[in-house]
């Protein structure tokens, strides 16, 4: 993940605002451009959530709201090597002799790198290489940078000074890649695939709203996985917006529930589609109705599967534990998003059991941890499966 700035929405006559893109790389080799007005670091909790898949590992640079994230969420936080070797690079100027030593080293752990990606060798064997031959020269390299320290001949405003301190201080960070073979050395895949917002930053130079920047990342994402995976982004859009109309409802996935946003959102883009037949042939509006249907349909997308992910994740925590076929029934209603208030009576009748039934049911749940009791009203008690929003009322 990475943050990269963007001048979107009008602050004051003349003056743009100042937002950011962060653009999160996934491990299916695909990118998606999040925008938000600010670099705070609340938008890293925003964007990946407090409930990372087991063996998680968040790769960034080192801005300190990165490793306040991982160490709230639990989970491993690499660092960029380039980042580091950037410190020391710049230092050439002040401290030629020092700083060519560490990018000497360093320039070892990339050779290594090098050879892994031409020879491309399985996860254990990777990890095997880089433990037997990488290593050693990482600890040689935070040798050498304690002995500058220990030297006492940099001044602190040294470039050289604020290298050492960058590599010292991230150094669990950029030793995370040695122990995990499917993580990189550093973020250059990131920053190559992110180009795209800096090349617009010279070309379109801004958005002149924050919802536009919202729709230009939708689009950078889109285009930008397509290269990714070598597709033509060109006729990858061709392709889809020549079949979106008549693609098959069941099949709405292949188009991250594109089809089916505009199937509901049908007379709108019927206005804005003859609008502009009968109007001047600028397509502009249509074209802006288009990138808000499809920023909705991703963000349906997301609801979606975050809807699918919270049921897994239960399902798995209590998969060991023995349930009745009303119980599991009634427990998926309620992951599914039971609407209204789900009565002992509701479940009798939805379950095909008596009340009595339908109360020792909710019982065994209660005691077992699976549902707890929430604020309980005058006429009724409502219950919560542990974890979720979702609430069972009896």
């Amino acid at each position: 993940m990475d943050e990269t700035p963007i001048k979107a929405g009008v602050a004051s006559p003349g003056k743009m605002k100042a937002a950011y893109f962060w653009p999160i790389y996934g491990e299916l080799d695909e990118i998606c451009f999040k925008f938000y007005p600010d670099r705070s670091a609340k938008n890293v909790e925003d964007a990946l959530g407090l409930s990372p898949p087991d063996g998680a590992v968040l790769l960034t640079d080192g801005y300190a709201a990165y490793k306040q994230y991982a160490k709230k969420a639990g989970l491993t936080h690499a660092q960029c090597w380039a980042h580091a070797r950037r410190k020391f690079f710049d230092s050439q100027d002040i401290e030629p002799e020092r700083a060519r030593q560490a990018l000497d080293m360093i320039g070892e752990l990339y050779e290594i790198e090098v050879r892994l990606r031409e020879q491309d060798p399985t996860g254990e064997v990777k990890k095997a290489i880089r433990q037997r031959e990488a290593r050693p020269l990482f600890n040689k390299f935070f040798t050498w940078v304690q002995k500058q320290f220990d030297s006492q001949g940099l001044l602190p405003s040294s470039p050289l000074t604020t290298a050492l301190s960058y590599a010292r201080e991230r150094r669990e960070g950029l030793e995370a890649y040695l122990d995990d073979p499917d993580v990189p050395i550093d973020t250059n895949h990131l920053e190559r695939a992110l180009r795209a917002i800096p090349m617009g930053r010279k070309n379109w130079l801004f958005c002149w709203t924050e919802t536009g920047a919202e729709h230009v990342g939708v689009v950078q994402s889109l285009l930008t996985t397509c290269r990714l995976h070598d597709i033509d982004p060109y006729e990858y859009l061709v392709d889809v917006l020549q079949r979106v109309k008549n693609h098959p409802p069941l099949q709405m996935g292949e188009f991250f529930s594109l089809s089916a946003q505009i199937q509901q959102e049908r007379n709108s883009y019927y206005d804005a589609l003859e609008k502009a037949q009968k109007g001047s042939l600028d397509a502009s509006n249509w074209l802006e109705w288009f990138l808000s249907c499809l920023l909705r349909a991703v963000q349906g997308a997301e609801h979606t599967l975050s809807s699918v992910l919270t049921k897994a994740a239960f399902w798995k925590s209590w998969a060991g534990m023995p349930l009745n076929e009303r119980q599991s029934k009634m427990l998926n209603r309620m992951l599914d998003g039971f609407e209204g208030k789900l009565t002992s009576s509701k479940w009798a009748a939805l379950a095909k059991c008596s009340p009595d039934t339908a109360l020792r049911d909710i019982t065994d749940l209660l005691e077992r941890g699976i549902l707890e009791k929430s604020a309980a009203s005058r006429r009724s008690t409502s219950y919560n499966i542990v974890g979720t929003s979702e609430r069972l009322n009896d």
